[in-house]
């Protein structure tokens, strides 16, 4: 497995952790715009937390192609991955301008946020797919 494959799936199950704690205690507590912010505070510092170990265990292990630059295979996988999470984040786009009439603020930003996140979970997946299954032009 190459680095940058090992990369995205650091990525994949940094974000699916940190945002899937994220939107679980967020749903169980009080609905608050300060507890939104707060919780999303701590679930971005734990990406980054998942992330940096990461870039850590990856140079500790001498992965410097890491760090080069991309060939042909990893430009053709970030041509795939980035229309996929685009799309993904024009509907929830276009279904949080539905919702801005129908729902109060915080249903609406917690919603906003949901279309980010699910639109970098599928950019980073569609990244795992693409290595594991070989995307080419």
């Amino acid at each position: 497995m190459v680095a940058r494959e090992r990369f995205a799936w650091i990525d994949l199950i940094g974000m699916i952790l940190a945002y899937g704690f994220f939107f679980i205690a967020f749903l169980q507590s009080e609905r608050t715009p300060l507890t939104l912010v707060i919780l999303f505070a701590i679930a971005t510092a734990i990406r980054l937390a998942i992330i940096a170990g990461g870039l850590l265990t990856l140079s500790a292990e001498g992965r410097a192609e890491l760090w080069g630059k991309p060939d042909e295979r990893d430009r053709a996988v970030t041509r795939r991955s980035g229309p996929a999470a685009y799309y993904v984040l024009l509907l929830a786009m276009i279904a949080i301008v539905f919702m801005a009439f129908y729902c109060d603020g915080i249903t609406v930003a917690t919603a906003g946020l949901a279309g980010l996140v699910a639109a970098d979970i599928v950019r980073s997946a569609a990244t795992v797919a693409g290595y594991r299954w070989g995307w080419r032009d």
